[in-house]
């Protein structure tokens, strides 16, 4: 069974360690060991996590399958007219390829429709296996982005849309 648990300041250490676990496996070939360093820090130090749990239009879950945590995602809503965004969306890569990630989706497309979002963007970089999950999961690819994230790092990202249900 598969839950989505609204995350709290409490989570942030939780968040972390799994962001710890998850991260570095899924872009170890992607990106460098560097960046990855640099990203972490950037969006998951706990001042970051703080800021990011105290935004009213981002809704922040901890992923839990049978009780345990296995993963995480945020949406925020409203960024663009009828359209919110995954900012976040983390499961064990033992879970990939079970269908966690498709139930995943389809809670955030009712917890956006909820605030009459009528579309579901996200960035993923271009490289990225997860762009294929993505694809089977309704998302397109509506345009490519280079985005400067500081220290002479890109993010090389693909933005996706799906029409919520």
């Amino acid at each position: 069974m598969i839950y989505l648990r609204e995350a709290s300041i409490t989570d942030i250490p939780l968040i972390q360690q799994l962001t710890n676990q998850i991260w570095p496996a899924t872009y170890q070939h992607i990106i460098s060991s560097e960046q990855i360093a640099y990203m972490l820090d950037m969006m998951y130090s706990t001042t970051s996590l703080e800021k990011q749990l105290e935004n009213p239009n981002l809704y922040f879950y901890i992923i839990e399958i049978d009780g345990e945590p296995k993963g995480y995602t945020s949406c925020e809503i409203h960024i663009e007219p009828q359209t919110a965004k995954i900012h976040k969306l983390y499961l064990s890569q033992t879970l990939h390829g079970l269908g966690y990630g498709r139930m995943v989706v389809e809670q955030l497309e009712k917890i956006v429709a909820k605030h009459n979002n009528k579309y579901l963007i996200l960035n993923v970089n271009r490289t990225n296996p997860a762009v294929t999950f993505y694809k089977r999961v309704g998302f397109e690819i509506i345009k490519e982005v280079d985005i400067n994230i500081g220290e002479n790092y890109f993010m090389n990202d693909y933005v996706m849309r799906k029409n919520v249900k």
